[in-house]
């Protein structure tokens, strides 16, 4: 719908391009076996088949009229004959914009281990206690985010590319409390192998978060048993960067700042105009330039 609306078709266009769209086959989860990258391609296929449809669209290429609710449609295919509610699709439909609800990932990992990596960062920096202190990293959480992110339990205790540690919340856990942060540099080659971050995953238990809001939110509870015997405690009931929990304009530059690094001020300003004085043709030949 956005590629349509950009691409200047009207509403009559823009169904159509729905209609053709719906032909274009979206991604599954089986990186999560062995760290394969087709996870990366997700989000950017997504972006080639919306235009592709729009252009096809924008010249009379016909889609199928119900390719929603239809006998083969998407509903009907993905959720079954009583699995969806057109009044529930419906509700809101030009009044309610689920792009203003979009979450901004604080860290560059999977979304469920956010609130986990904000849990243990904040215990480290107000004990003031250091890796080495550490005895048993019990983390709670629902059962489905953590089938994505801590099972099977050993792979996810020594990833083996980076992919596989950005699913692994026993890792994420062991580079925080050896690194006090959680940014690119903790899941390159060298983070990989930091002897470090790895004995310390090897120190996180998994138990279930009854009280989780999943999937409302990606709740996480962080138990730290120190060596003298000592046991912090800490719960993010929502996760930072949730609509209820939004991140800042300031959060958001300075993570596309140190994600872009080099000319991040220039390429941010050119981002910054879009909607407004400049054009997606400026921002593309910008772009270029640079």
């Amino acid at each position: 719908m956005s590629a349509a609306k950009l691409a200047g078709l009207d509403a009559d266009g823009i169904a159509e391009a729905q209609r053709i769209v719906g032909s274009m086959a979206s991604g599954i989860l089986e990186f999560l076996a062995d760290g394969a990258w087709t996870k990366r391609l997700h989000p950017g296929w997504a972006a080639t088949s919306a235009l592709t449809a729009a252009t096809f669209a924008s010249v009379g290429w016909p889609g199928p009229e119900h390719v929603y609710e239809g006998r083969y449609g998407l509903y009907a295919t993905h959720l079954g004959p009583d699995g969806w509610d057109a009044t529930e699709a419906l509700d809101g439909l030009g009044e309610r914009w689920e792009l203003l609800a979009t979450a901004v990932k604080p860290y560059p990992s999977c979304h469920f281990t956010h609130a986990f990596a904000d849990a243990i960062l904040h215990l480290k920096q107000a004990e003031g206690f250091s890796a080495a202190e550490v005895d048993v990293v019990r983390c709670h959480i629902h059962e489905t985010p953590a089938a994505a992110v801590c099972e099977p339990i050993e792979r996810k205790r020594a990833p083996q590319d980076d992919y596989d540690a950005k699913f692994s919340l026993p890792f994420i856990a062991g580079a925080c409390l050896a690194r006090d942060r959680l940014t690119l540099a903790e899941f390159t080659g060298e983070a990989l192998a930091d002897q470090e971050i790895l004995r310390l995953a090897q120190r996180v238990e998994i138990a279930d978060d009854p009280n989780s809001r999943f999937p409302q939110a990606y709740s996480a509870e962080v138990e730290i048993v120190l060596t003298d015997g000592r046991r912090l405690h800490r719960r993010e009931d929502v996760n930072r960067g949730h609509t209820e929990r939004p991140l800042s304009d300031a959060d958001i530059r300075a993570k596309f700042a140190d994600n872009l690094g080099g000319d991040a001020r220039s390429t941010m300003d050119h981002v910054l105009a879009l909607g407004g004085a400049g054009s997606a043709a400026d921002f593309a030949e910008a772009l270029r330039a640079a």
